[in-house]
């Protein structure tokens, strides 16, 4: 358990300088290399939503899940897992939109 909560701290301790490094770099960037910082953030936000979040169809064939079903929509559309996704995602969002880069999920 120690070294549970050890661990915890610790990472604990990298997203907080994460978020103080971002904070004090974004503020030295021009009106427009931020509008591109968004652009990008966005984009490759996005792709890891996807990618992360949203497994392949045949990735739930390959655990067994039956091939009439079609998860892979069901995943996607799920209220729950969206508002899971939503809670999950929630903190980066939140450092990025006090820094004026705003991302939309």
């Amino acid at each position: 358990q120690q070294i549970t909560t050890r661990h915890v701290l610790d990472e604990a301790r990298h997203i907080a300088h994460a978020q103080a490094m971002l904070t004090d770099k974004i503020a030295t960037i021009s009106a427009w290399q931020r509008k591109c910082l968004q652009i990008l953030a966005q984009r490759i936000f996005t792709q890891f939503v996807d990618v992360f979040y949203y497994p392949p169809p045949n990735l739930y064939q390959l655990a067994g899940l039956s091939h009439q079903t079609n998860w892979s929509h069901l995943a996607r559309t799920n209220i729950h897992r969206k508002n899971f996704i939503r809670q999950c995602v929630s903190t980066p969002i939140k450092t990025l939109d006090q820094n004026g880069v705003y991302l939309h999920f």
